[in-house]
């Protein structure tokens, strides 16, 4: 089976622990890296959790807040 990852290294400069809900939606609105917008791939993300019937209401709120904050 071929799969993509993503891990997180809390010492590289682009980690941003210990943001408030409202400053994390706020950067995933505006940030794009190699593979596009980093609104896409957490709406995504939402999606198929929701299509599993996996439920993650900190997901689902950052979600709403991105959205709302997103052209």
């Amino acid at each position: 089976v071929s799969a993509l990852a993503y891990v997180i290294d809390r010492a590289g400069p682009q980690y941003r622990g210990g943001l408030t809900p409202d400053r994390q939606a706020e950067v995933i609105a505006q940030a794009s890296g190699a593979r596009g917008p980093n609104r896409d791939y957490l709406f995504a993300t939402a999606a198929h959790l929701a299509a599993l019937g996996i439920s993650d209401p900190e997901l689902e709120a950052l979600v709403a807040r991105v959205r709302a904050l997103a052209p």
